[in-house]
């Protein structure tokens, strides 16, 4: 308790030092990041912030990351802290010089609860097949994450209304010989 106590107090001098010297805290470079809901999370609906404690070297990354309060839930917890560990900052200056420095980043997990339109649906999945095979990298990871979430959104829907027949809207998305297949269901 102490150490936390200790180390929060040593966190809030240095912010403050850097705002009142006019030095520059680290900055999150944006694409950097591979944001990726854990799937089990994602079933599950489950949401919450992650507050992290991240230590950036005087080259931006980062070279170790604590959990300064938890989500509640293991598996965003688990998230956050891979989220971090490959994320890429513009080092903090202190005086003008790259400094290694602590900050705190509140990760935070938000389900987006997405109406099923099997029309929108396909189309978007074109699209997004479409964006993968030109994206490269980060991106294209980002990319194929989304495709996986859509499909787990159809799955969900399939779940909640066994009834109704997709096969006129999957045959656009799913291959020649996979749909002869289905054509019984």
């Amino acid at each position: 308790m102490k150490k936390h106590i200790v180390f929060s107090c040593l966190l809030l001098v240095l912010i403050i030092s850097c705002a009142t010297t006019g030095n520059t805290p680290p900055r999150l470079i944006k694409n950097s990041l591979i944001v990726l809901y854990p799937p089990e999370a994602r079933i599950k609906r489950l949401e919450g912030t992650v507050e992290l404690v991240v230590l950036v070297d005087k080259m931006g990354d980062v070279r170790d990351v604590k959990i300064a309060v938890s989500s509640g839930y293991s598996s965003l917890d688990r998230a956050a802290m891979e989220i971090a560990r490959n994320a890429k900052f513009k080092p903090a200056l202190v005086k003008g010089k790259r400094q290694a420095v602590w900050v705190t980043w509140p990760l935070e997990f938000k389900f987006e609860n997405v109406k099923f339109l099997p029309e929108e649906w396909v189309e978007e999945i074109l699209r997004l097949h479409q964006q993968a095979q030109q994206a490269k990298g980060i991106k294209q990871e980002e990319i194929i994450q989304k495709i996986f979430y859509r499909y787990q959104d159809f799955a969900n829907h399939v779940v909640d209304y066994p009834k109704v027949k997709y096969n006129r809207y999957m045959r656009n998305v799913i291959l020649k010989e996979i749909n002869q297949r289905w054509d019984n269901f």
